[in-house]
């Protein structure tokens, strides 16, 4: 749909796949390896507007499931996403995962699902991680997708600027995540169940949730205070 709307817009060639535009894909990641399965229906639409797919699905020996083989769709819906599957099995699709999409999930492997946070912080990690191999991203484009519960998606493109290496250099993802706290089982069972008082590290340099909203026009509203370090 994107693609549509830049044609549209005279913005994209008719003929242009836009992954092709896309450098890296910036994917929210619920887990790591997410946006990798997602993304395989892509390539295939990708292969397909290439003229490639039919050497694809010959070369690796895969099945295209046919609708009208199956009785019921929940059948074919299943079979289907087996397909895809298969396709992130093969060489040519771990390449292109590899090339547009590994960096992303390094950060999201070690940190988990941050919600709405997560496509910023595969956005961060492909830009550290691009910044330290030296990689020249400087005008290219990145395709950012968000989706929700099965009722609609979040795409835009984002152009790498000029000064993204300076920026990058300060994420320092790695070195603060080294520097971790490990909790006990049953710190982590207090902080579940709200019943731990104070922080497990003290915070210091950084925001702090003070309190949560209890009026009618604000409840749940969370709101913050700085707290400087000593």
């Amino acid at each position: 749909h994107l693609r549509a709307q830049k044609i549209k817009q005279d913005i994209h060639a008719l003929d242009t796949p836009i992954l092709d535009q896309w450098a890296r894909l910036i994917f929210h990641l619920p887990y790591a390896a997410h946006g990798r399965r997602m993304a395989s229906e892509l390539y295939m639409f990708l292969l397909q507007a290439k003229g490639k797919w039919g050497a694809f699905v010959a070369d690796n020996a895969l099945t295209v499931p046919a609708p009208n083989a199956f009785e019921e769709e929940a059948a074919y819906a299943k079979a289907y996403g087996q397909f895809l599957r298969s396709i992130t099995k093969t060489a040519d699709y771990k390449a292109f995962a590899q090339a547009k999409l590994q960096k992303a999930e390094v950060a999201s492997s070690q940190v988990g699902n941050m919600y709405a946070c997560s496509i910023f912080l595969a956005l961060m990690s492909t830009l550290e991680l691009d910044h330290l191999d030296n990689s020249d991203l400087s005008g290219q484009k990145m395709g950012c997708l968000s989706y929700g519960s099965g009722s609609k998606s979040k795409v835009f493109e984002a152009v790498v600027q000029p000064t993204w290496k300076s920026v990058a250099a300060g994420f320092k993802i790695q070195e603060k995540l080294a520097a971790r706290t490990a909790i006990d089982y049953a710190t982590y069972e207090q902080l579940h169940r709200l019943e731990r008082a104070s922080s497990v590290c003290p915070p210091a340099g950084e925001f702090q949730l003070d309190t949560i909203g209890q009026e009618v026009d604000r409840e749940g509203a969370r709101y913050y205070r700085w707290v400087a370090k000593d």
